[in-house]
């Protein structure tokens, strides 16, 4: 599973801290956390100026900040492709570095968004194809090609690789030849058709620095292939940004766009400040009074089936469940569930998951350390929590085990009546039924028949459970050498 570098370093370690002082009351909820990592890692992108990536694969894909500038809309989506992409099968984007920088973007925009480098995206998210990249703006809407060929009516201007020109100097020495005209440029290909893509790229930021005076004031420009339309969760968007006060505006109201198409998925509002010279740095910040204030959409119940798990054998996963409910106590379908573990060693099967029919989000948690792990569920609000300890267990081979863990029904009635019976079978390592031995009992919600029971010559204990009380009570039974199991039953009035 890829992960992306801020859940690493912020769930593992703010959560960490705050965890284990104050479980019921961060100082911070999740969007802000979130936030100020994002901030911190597109800020580390953009002075990380390194030549490849992994794989030997173009820098862009692990450092510096693909951006795209947009207008907000009521009558589309900024991230959607714009009728003009679609039908030239490419979209414009700029690429800002310490080494690949200026001073304002394309049309003057004043907001827009940003792209996780795709070594970094996380999960579930796709990956975007750069066409190509040129040093200083390219007026590729009158090219061919995806918008990364040749410009209408000049010959000159197709492909840089097609004319034999595979580096700075050769690019610096043909936009010379045809008077710095950004219609006679061309530009490096870096898809699979050519050789050596990365140092294609390196190329580009190098001729940038041949026309430092001149690029400063006009951004680069890369051709991404042109994706679906209305695929926001699917779209790798790191975050919204702004410049200024009016760009900030729109950010928000994209910000809200996003929100609400994706049923809770929250990308920070971050402030991009450009440099002002070929000696300036541009900086990122995120501010928490710049985010649009959502729904209050909460995680209102969380549970692990078993409650208590092992590091390895056949009790090494938690079942988790979490339902998010709105303000006067609905439970919504379809609502994001972000979910956080404060353990090193502890793994989450997802990140993110969505709320079914019955507003309940599902995932599962393994560990292989001996520890009281602690896992967050956060609904779409990011502010209110609910969480769960789950004791790990060191594995060992046991003599004896429960087997299975039966019950008789599911779901009973609130009356104190209505009842379910529960049955464990104990077993030897061997396989065979012991009889003979203690089962203790805990539950919960409501009360039990018996809180210790005994097995019979079918290796069988068993003990009654009823309510008056509704909810979802978990049973667990445990032997005197520490081997559990647990199951649930929902009480409805």
């Amino acid at each position: 599973m890829k992960t992306s570098k801020y859940i690493s370093a912020l769930l593992f370690v703010s959560f960490n801290l705050f965890a284990q002082n104050n479980l019921t009351s961060p100082q911070s909820g999740w969007q802000d956390l979130h936030g100020e990592q994002v901030a911190a890692n597109l800020s580390k992108q953009y002075i990380d100026s390194v030549d490849s990536c992994s794989k030997n694969s173009p820098a862009f894909n692990c450092s510096g900040i693909l951006l795209r500038g947009t207008n907000h809309s009521s009558s589309y989506f900024s991230w959607n492709p714009s009728p003009a992409s679609v039908t030239s099968g490419g979209v414009s984007f700029s690429y800002l570095r310490a080494d690949s920088k200026y001073t304002k973007l394309a049309y003057s925009y004043d907001n827009g968004f940003f792209l996780y480098p795709d070594d970094d995206k996380p999960e579930g998210k796709i990956a975007l194809d750069v066409l190509c990249s040129f040093p200083i703006d390219a007026a590729s809407d009158n090219r061919m090609d995806a918008g990364c060929g040749m410009t209408y009516g000049h010959n000159e201007s197709e492909q840089c690789q097609l004319q034999g020109i595979t580096d700075a100097n050769g690019w610096y020495n043909h936009y010379v030849k045809y008077n710095r005209s950004h219609a006679s440029e061309c530009g490096f290909g870096l898809t699979e058709d050519y050789a050596n893509v990365t140092d294609a790229f390196n190329q580009t930021i190098l001729s940038m620095a041949k026309i430092s005076s001149e690029s400063i004031n006009d951004q680069n420009e890369l051709r991404i292939a042109t994706w679906q339309q209305d695929i926001p969760t699917k779209l790798p968007i790191q975050a919204f940004f702004y410049l200024n006060a009016s760009g900030l505006v729109d950010a928000q109201a994209d910000q809200i766009d996003f929100y609400n198409q994706t049923n809770g998925m929250f990308v920070p509002v971050i402030k991009l400040t450009l440099p002002t010279s070929q000696f300036g740095q541009a900086t990122l910040y995120y501010d928490r009074n710049a985010q649009v204030k959502t729904d209050t959409l909460s995680v209102t119940d969380m549970l692990a089936i078993p409650p208590t798990i092992e590091t390895t054998g056949d009790k090494t996963v938690a079942h988790l469940t979490a339902t998010v409910r709105s303000s006067n106590g609905e439970a919504i379908s379809g609502a994001l569930v972000t979910w956080v573990t404060t353990s090193s060693t502890g793994k989450l099967a997802q990140i993110y998951s969505y709320t079914d029919a019955s507003g309940v989000a599902t995932n599962s948690f393994t560990d292989t350390k001996a520890e009281n792990a602690v896992v967050f569920a956060y609904g779409p609000d990011g502010q209110n929590h609910n969480y769960r300890i789950i004791p790990v267990k060191q594995s060992a081979e046991q003599d004896l085990y429960i087997d299975t863990l039966k019950v008789s029904k599911t779901t009973i009635s609130a009356s104190g009546q209505d009842s379910a019976a529960i049955t464990a079978v104990v077993k030897s390592k061997t396989g065979s039924t012991v009889a003979g031995t203690n089962v203790h009992w805990t539950t919960t919600l409501g009360q039990l028949s018996a809180t210790t029971s005994t097995t019979d010559n079918e290796g069988s204990a068993s003990t009654t459970f009823s309510s008056t009380t509704s909810g979802e009570a978990i049973i667990t039974a445990t032997l005197d050498n520490g081997s559990q199991q647990s199951t649930w039953i929902d009480v409805v009035n």
